[in-house]
């Protein structure tokens, strides 16, 4: 499935450093970027005491900070970094079936070509967690995503299921913007509803993405206007409910004379 998003606006090079790794873009230094995700599933069982996450991505994961959740995480989650992932391990308070857990965190992330992001293996457990012990129940799993572009078929974002079943996306709606603050990355923050957000999937009724499918891809504009680019979301996978937001940001400062898309790809022309 291929759809064009002809009104989102997409960042200007410095955005494009960031998230266009594939072009090879001179000048662009260092493809570093931060990353910055909320995400809220809901509970599988009764009477769970914790749970896990996995986030990967296809670079180099350093400096993961937990920024704050749900009311019913104490106190503070435990990172378990890994060279391309890192799993958040949260303990819970009285969470019942159907209870939501919200988890926010950012990262920094160094790749190359595409940059590939998916949350997987939401695990919840009706005793304490430990490397050992098998969790109780599994609430489900996230969308892929991938944004890439190449100097013939434009930018890019490609969504897909990476797990053994099937995967609803119900809403999916991309911004590019000035970034905004952790605080705001709420789905009831004023700030973050306000935004111009552009949906990217047909409504009603969504889209289901089969395991092993071809991934939905979404062409996105050349226009540029941000250094910020946010994605949130809404999917369902197993029965279980999960919503997300994204926002990716450099790193560092990039200097570099600002171009649109358009004048970069017909430098390559």
């Amino acid at each position: 499935m291929r759809l064009r998003l002809g009104s989102f606006k997409y960042g200007r090079l410095p955005a494009l450093c960031v998230l266009a790794l594939a072009a090879g873009l001179s000048g662009c230094g260092a493809p570093m970027m931060e990353v910055e995700e909320v995400l809220e599933t809901t509970s599988c069982t009764d009477d769970a005491v914790a749970m896990q996450a996995l986030v990967s991505v296809n670079g180099t994961v350093t400096d993961v900070q937990y920024l704050g959740g749900s009311s019913n995480v104490i106190p503070t989650p435990t990172v378990i970094p890994s060279t391309n992932s890192f799993r958040i391990v949260a303990n819970l308070a009285a969470v019942n079936l159907g209870d939501a857990v919200t988890l926010k965190y950012k990262a920094k992330v160094a790749t190359s070509n595409q940059f590939v992001i998916s949350t997987s293996n939401f695990f919840f457990y009706t005793q304490p967690w430990g490397p050992d012990e098998p969790p109780t129940c599994l609430a489900g799993q996230g969308p892929r995503f991938e944004v890439s572009t190449d100097v013939l078929h434009d930018l890019r974002l490609r969504v897909s299921s990476d797990g053994p079943l099937p995967i609803e996306i119900l809403s999916l709606e991309l911004v590019s913007t000035n970034p905004l603050p952790a605080s705001q990355l709420d789905w009831s923050s004023p700030d973050l509803n306000g935004l111009p957000w552009s949906p990217a999937v047909p409504a009603p009724g969504g889209v289901v993405l089969a395991p092993g499918a071809p991934p939905m891809e979404i062409d996105l504009p050349d226009v540029a206007s941000g250094p910020a680019t946010l994605c949130r979301f809404t999917s369902m996978y197993d029965g279980h409910l999960l919503r997300g937001i994204v926002q990716v940001k450099p790193a560092f400062t990039i200097g570099v004379e600002p171009r649109t898309w358009s004048n970069v790809k017909a430098a390559y022309r």
